[in-house]
């Protein structure tokens, strides 16, 4: 977990009471932003230790031992300063810590063309939260702020804006706003990546990541039960041509479908990536389709132990011999109670 230095009391401050006196045994009590649901801080960096909470001040008015505040990344506080005799002093909010950059924003707008006396605008494309100055309004191109503006208005609700006086025929009425997309994070299609090779190309995170997937991006885990898996197993077989299985021992109830052109399903290494066969058929089958005969070409199996099925691995089917063309390397076979690898046809 990472911490941010707090930027209210957060190395060796001191805290005051209103008439300049040191705050001995104040009280600092931390929320979160807006609300009155307790926020943890820490002492410290490692973010290992908490504060309480309050976090009582001594009888410098410091914070007792560290003498730090440090506050969790992506999480918005609010802090509420009392005396020893929790009586109020000061309330901060929509804190965050030093350095943070989670707060990202999308903008908003939303354009009507008013008829003529109309006061009352029933938003269609956006909401807002109202009271928190986070609306503008423009007529004719000029921002209407304040109750001094020629089309004064009111934040009727999340969706409705009302203004004082009708609005003549024809006005454009322009409504923006701005809503919090996220907390410390940003959308990997807009984070750029460029490769530290001689002649690369940048592109985005995005694009990076997806070249290849994992199982574990569908769902699979080592701890998850043998129907999620193979469930996870298929999706990520059906989603792309090239499947890494991390490390790790995944149960799944079997058989495993390897098919089409040009599919690469690999491991982490036999020792490494494990596949523990639950049910009574076979492990994995390459080059048969559960309900098409089809050519396989090119298929791409490695770095993967499968223990257990009737045949661990097996290629092609009695109903439905193929001609499979491809590699199968670097695979162990063990425990399965009819044979370990099994082929219905000869591999060219």
């Amino acid at each position: 977990m990472a911490v941010l230095l707090s930027p209210v009391g957060g190395v060796a401050a001191q805290f005051f009471d209103n008439n300049g006196n040191p705050l001995a045994g104040g009280l600092i009590y931390t929320y979160a932003a807006g609300t009155s649901t307790p926020a943890t801080t820490y002492t410290s960096v490692s973010g290992a230790i908490a504060h309480s909470n309050p976090i009582v001040l001594d009888a410098g008015g410091r914070v007792s031992g560290s003498g730090e505040i440090w506050l969790t990344d992506g999480v918005i506080y609010k802090f509420v300063l009392k005396d020893s005799n929790d009586v109020l002093i000061a309330t901060y909010d929509n804190i965050t810590g030093i350095n943070s950059n989670f707060v990202n924003f999308t903008a908003e707008q939303e354009i009507q063309t008013a008829t003529a006396g109309q006061t009352v605008f029933n938003l269609v494309d956006i909401q807002y939260q109202p009271g928190t100055n986070s609306l503008s309004v423009y007529v004719d191109g000029v921002n209407q702020y304040g109750p001094g503006a020629q089309y004064a208005y009111t934040e009727t609700d999340s969706d409705t804006v009302t203004f004082v006086s009708g609005l003549h025929v024809g006005a454009s009425v322009k409504f923006t706003t701005t809503t919090q997309t996220s907390g410390n994070a940003t959308d990997a299609s807009v984070v750029a990546y460029t490769p530290p090779f001689t002649g690369s190309v940048t592109t985005n995170v995005e694009d990076k990541l997806a070249q290849y997937v994992s199982v574990e991006d569908f769902g699979a885990s080592p701890s998850a039960s043998s129907a999620a898996n193979q469930s996870a197993f298929d999706t990520a077989l059906a989603a792309s041509d090239s499947v890494f299985i991390p490390e790790g021992n995944y149960n799944i109830t079997g058989p495993l479908y390897i098919n089409g052109t040009g599919k690469k399903v690999f491991g982490a290494g036999m020792g490494a990536t494990k596949l523990t066969i639950t049910g009574a058929g076979a492990g994995v089958i390459i080059g048969n389709s559960v309900s098409t005969s089809e050519t396989n070409h090119d298929i791409s199996f490695s770095d993967v132990w499968i223990s257990g099925g009737t045949y661990a691995l097996q290629v092609g089917s009695s109903t439905s011999p193929l001609t499979f063309i491809g590699e199968i390397s670097r695979i162990k076979l063990t425990d399965a109670t009819a044979g370990g690898l099994y082929f219905y046809q000869a591999i060219e």
